[in-house]
């Protein structure tokens, strides 16, 4: 009994201790919260357009710095008048602390002296969040917990009013504005000194952009195409953009067609509202139509995947390219391995019929050339022409024995660049399966640049028409041939006027020597580092890369996938090239280059041999990260030996 109650008299002890240390605790004082409201002045403020300006609305967040501190997050609160912002603090702000304020709040701002602007690319209709805005700095005062922020936009404001007499209600789709010349890009990222703000001095609101080309801007807005000038100022559609002189185009698509405006030389100035008169009839504008150069089953096939995207690493037991896409790619009647031709078309002059020519060019001003065709007979009225860039905007005029017939413009859209080298054979001896790296999207969100790498099959059999598209139009500079052999496919004797790719060429040094038949030399350093240095070095002095196989499956396959891991294409897109491969004569039907196969290059292991992307994905990322990316590039410096610096001077050759 006694033992018990020492027992219980310790325990006591011991439970009261930790009740007073509890109490203590609990006594000691929370931390303070401090809230500081600034009002918003009305002038000069944002985000809604209309005609006296523009205004907040709600779900606008604003970013403030408070002395040299990173900028926090202050969302606008819209239900009070005057327009609010609320900042929480731990602390009190010292008197006198300078508030600096922007918008739209930017994550990871962290000094005031050079705060990050944007003005996005891509825009929508009805609202303006585009707008960038800054605030002039002002003191804390003594014991205030509010003060007043003054705001001025950043950023100029195009107004445009869209009508025709011939094709009112015209639904309008976007409106995309395309600076080819100018003192900054008409959008990106800026960065502003907000200390050095002056509300008397305009020239301190300068913004210093990070790029110095010129670039484009979409809006995104539905409305109808108006019947006159004064119907069109129901229909506001407005662009902010950055200030600044530029020229360019302005073009507006609707759900028929697209109209393209010469912009020259104007001025946009910040805070204002510039009205554009866009009369679709007028004779500044040219009506042009959009023609897809996807060849069918291409479009069936990335339709497919991008709405079931593959998803790797795991399961690869499934593929979207089934035999009903690829089956009948058996002849040189259906090359699907080709894109599909823009056609253009005219009428013939009554007299003179002489030898038409089309001529296509990158610009309004035709001055850029991209390419001619010559018509097939002084009497044709038409021409196709093939491998052009998707995406793009064209502008043409057909001669007449030198003379101009006529003139126009048409736009493309697609996906992928499918490359037709001359009236190429059908067969494994000759151009076929040649693609652009170009238009594949990265993790970054960036875009690898066309006329840069190909890929494709052998070109033995290169005939004269091949080899000058090969020099002068895709300006091949270097032939990376991974063949063992370096002959004919097939062992055949090179005929009359019939050489290799390098050759055919006169690329002198500018081949690789490197040989692959096996895993084991696929996976060679010393071979490797001279195929992706030949690459990179090509690159960077601008010549066009070929690469190519036999048939440009498996080995192509490989090296392909492993540059365009380097650039940040995901793998399952990666696989997406691989298996595009299909559609070439260069393959047998019946034995299409799958993701779902084994054995491959490309891909899958075999016999104990881990391969292709399970290589990569085996590898460990070590200074770079463990994504697919990282394991790449991980690879290709730490194993290859290549210095990072030539990596990164390659993607950001590559990338737009």
């Amino acid at each position: 009994m006694k033992k018990i109650s020492i027992r219980l008299l310790v325990w006591l002890a011991f439970a009261a201790a930790m009740l007073s240390c509890t109490r203590e605790e609990l006594a000691e004082p929370t931390p303070q919260s401090f809230v500081y409201r600034f009002t918003l002045a009305e002038t000069g403020t944002k985000a809604t357009m209309g005609e006296d300006g523009v205004f907040w609305e709600a779900g606008d967040q604003m970013g403030l710095f408070v002395g040299s501190a990173s900028s926090a997050a202050a969302d606008i609160d819209v239900t009070t008048a005057p327009k609010t912002v609320t900042l929480p603090a731990s602390a009190p702000i010292p008197d006198g602390t300078y508030i600096y304020a922007y918008y739209p709040y930017v994550d990871g701002n962290a000094d005031a002296h050079s705060a990050k602007i944007v003005i996005p690319s891509a825009q929508s209709g009805g609202s303006v969040a585009a707008m960038p805005m800054a605030g002039i700095p002002f003191q804390t005062e003594q014991g205030a917990t509010s003060g007043v922020i003054h705001s001025r936009n950043l950023g100029a404001i195009i107004d445009f009013r869209v009508y025709s007499a011939n094709y009112t209600g015209e639904q309008i789709r976007s409106i995309t504005f395309t600076a080819t010349e100018g003192d900054h890009p008409v959008c990106g990222e800026a960065t502003l000194d907000l200390t050095s703000l002056d509300p008397e001095d305009e020239e301190t609101l300068a913004l210093t952009w990070a790029g110095s080309n010129p670039s484009s801007i979409i809006l995104t807005q539905s409305a109808a195409v108006a019947a006159s000038k004064d119907d069109a100022a129901e229909g506001h559609l407005y662009m902010v953009v950055a200030p600044g002189t530029y020229s360019g185009t302005i073009t507006i698509t609707t759900d028929v067609a697209s109209y393209i405006f010469p912009f020259t030389n104007k001025t946009l100035e910040r805070n204002t509202i510039k009205r554009y008169n866009m009369n679709l009839d007028g004779a500044s504008a040219t009506r042009a139509f959009t023609y897809s150069i996807e060849n069918d089953r291409l479009a069936i096939y990335l339709n497919n995947v991008e709405a079931t995207p593959y998803n790797p690493p795991g399961d690869y037991s499934t593929t979207l390219m089934t035999s009903s896409i690829y089956s009948d790619n058996t002849s040189q009647a259906n090359r699907l391995d080709w894109p599909k031709p823009v056609p253009v078309s005219w009428t013939n002059p009554t007299s003179g019929n002489a030898a038409k020519v089309v001529y296509v060019y990158n610009d309004a001003a035709r001055t850029d050339l991209e390419l001619s065709v010559t018509a097939s007979s002084n009497s044709a009225t038409s021409v196709d022409v093939y491998n052009l860039i998707p995406n793009r905007t064209y502008y043409y005029t057909v001669t007449n024995g030198g003379a101009e017939l006529t003139r126009g413009a048409f736009l493309t859209s697609g996906r992928r660049r499918m490359i037709k080298v001359g009236e190429s054979t059908y067969g494994k001896a000759y151009a076929n399966n040649c693609r652009d790296f170009g238009g594949q999207r990265t993790i970054s969100g960036k875009t690898i640049k066309y006329g840069k790498i190909f890929r494709g099959s052998n070109m033995d059999k290169t005939s004269s028409t091949a080899k000058d598209m090969l020099r002068n139009y895709m300006h091949i500079g270097l032939d990376v041939d991974l063949r063992t052999t370096r002959s004919y496919w097939g062992g055949n004797t090179p005929g009359a006027g019939e050489n290799i790719l390098y050759d055919a060429l006169s690329l002198g040094d500018w081949h690789t020597t490197e040989t692959f038949d096996s895993w084991g030399e696929l996976s060679d350093a010393t071979r490797m580092h001279n195929i992706l240095t030949k690459v990179f070095s090509a690159v960077a002095q601008g010549k066009g890369v070929y690469i190519h196989c036999t048939v440009g499956a498996d080995r192509t396959g490989y090296v392909s996938m492993l540059l365009e891991s380097i650039l940040g294409v995901e793998q399952g897109w990666c696989d997406v090239d691989y298996e595009i491969t299909s559609f070439s004569g260069a393959v047998d039907s019946g034995n299409p280059k799958l993701r779902t196969g084994i054995g491959n290059y490309y891909y899958r292991s075999k016999g104990g041999e881990t391969r292709g992307v399970d290589y990569i994905y085996s590898l460990s990322g070590g200074t770079y990260g463990n994504t697919f990316q990282a394991k790449a590039v991980n690879y290709v410096v730490n194993t290859l030996n290549i210095p990072y610096s030539d990596v990164k001077a390659f993607q950001d050759a590559m990338l737009e």
